[in-house]
């Protein structure tokens, strides 16, 4: 369950994705397994921040993915600020 559940438990329903009202499956949203395994610890820390923004992002931001590939997460752990991860989001949004 997403950390931020406990605190809006009335958005889990409501999430925004793209610009329409259907609504993403949390696991089309999360990394492999694998790929998280394959991480090495800085990389994890990073994950795990970068997860938790995202957690965020996707109940306030205006644009929300449908899903996200590995690919993406590795790209988003390469970018050092929040303002250039929530660009890469919702052009990821905008782009499916």
């Amino acid at each position: 369950m997403l950390r931020i559940a406990r605190f809006f438990p009335s958005l889990i329903s409501k999430r925004p994705c793209s610009s329409s009202s259907s609504s993403a499956s949390e696991d089309s949203l999360k990394p492999s397994k694998t790929f998280v395994k394959n991480l090495n610890p800085d990389e994890l820390e990073k994950y795990n921040k970068t997860a938790e923004q995202f957690d965020i992002f996707s109940y306030m931001g205006k644009y929300v993915p449908l899903q996200m590939k590995d690919e993406d997460w590795k790209k988003s752990l390469e970018f050092t600020t929040l303002d250039d991860k929530v660009a890469f989001w919702e052009f990821l949004a905008i782009k499916n």
